[in-house]
């Protein structure tokens, strides 16, 4: 897996969301994920688009399929946790 500064590709996005390459690929002809085309000639997708993306479409996706800790990860990055805030105690 790629991961943010690289961007994500097709088979990344299919595992990270639990759908099938045709799906992602979907996606991507409708616009719902903006594309860019590595330096290898390969499509990616930057992590900025992932996150408009998981955002912006929720109906797209199944929340049971993802992966959760990536999803986590990726939208609440920066925000600190509630238990570290408070010392650890909820």
């Amino acid at each position: 897996m790629r991961g943010p500064n690289a961007g994500y590709n097709l088979d990344d996005l299919r595992a990270l969301f639990g759908a099938s390459k045709a799906k992602v690929q979907h996606w991507i002809q409708e616009g719902l994920l903006a594309k860019r085309i590595g330096q290898d000639g390969a499509i990616r997708i930057s992590e900025a688009a992932v996150i408009r993306f998981v955002r912006n479409h929720p109906a797209e996706y199944s929340l049971a399929k993802v992966d959760q800790p990536w999803v986590r990860r990726l939208l609440f990055r920066g925000i600190p946790s509630r238990s570290r805030k408070r010392g650890g105690v909820l």
